[in-house]
């Protein structure tokens, strides 16, 4: 029952995939009241994927998925399956760099680019991966992949 269970979970986290897949393909992207369409449509899709405000790449629920189908198959080897626990930190991480390179705003209009991007991009990831429990889950399975392993070294 308990595999079956986890199967199912594994499968239904690959739906946010295809609601990324289809904002890009079916999104709507309306310049001065006139809707555009073809690749240009395709491409200010797939600027607003790579776009940390939006639905996009580094979305908490994108993130979560991910990393579950990570431990899911990975799940008879607990030392990749801890490895796999850091994958919202790497994606904490690129969205850090991507506000060093495209730009941050924090509380206003004003873009920040280069270190104050990378600072402002790297705590508002934290924030952001924080408010939906990512980061203290991962946390936590990390620590309980510690205690066993630790248990199991000493017996």
């Amino acid at each position: 029952m308990k595999n079956i269970i986890l199967k199912v979970l594994f499968i239904l986290s690959f739906i946010p995939y295809l609601l990324l897949v289809y904002s890009i393909f079916f999104g709507k992207y309306i310049i001065n009241g006139v809707e555009i369409q073809g690749m240009e449509l395709i491409l200010k899709n797939l600027s607003h994927v790579f776009s940390p405000s939006s639905f996009s790449i580094f979305s908490p629920i994108i993130v979560a998925c991910f990393t579950y189908q990570m431990c899911y198959i990975f799940r008879k080897n607990f030392k990749r399956m801890f490895i796999c626990s850091f994958i919202p930190c790497a994606f904490i991480l690129l969205l850090a760099l991507h506000g060093a390179l495209f730009g941050a705003r924090f509380l206003g209009d004003t873009l920040y680019y280069g270190f104050e991007g990378l600072y402002i991009g790297f705590l508002s990831g934290i924030i952001y991966y924080i408010s939906y429990l990512i980061i203290p889950a991962c946390i936590i399975f990390q620590i309980i992949c510690l205690v066993i392993n630790h248990k199991k070294k000493k017996v």
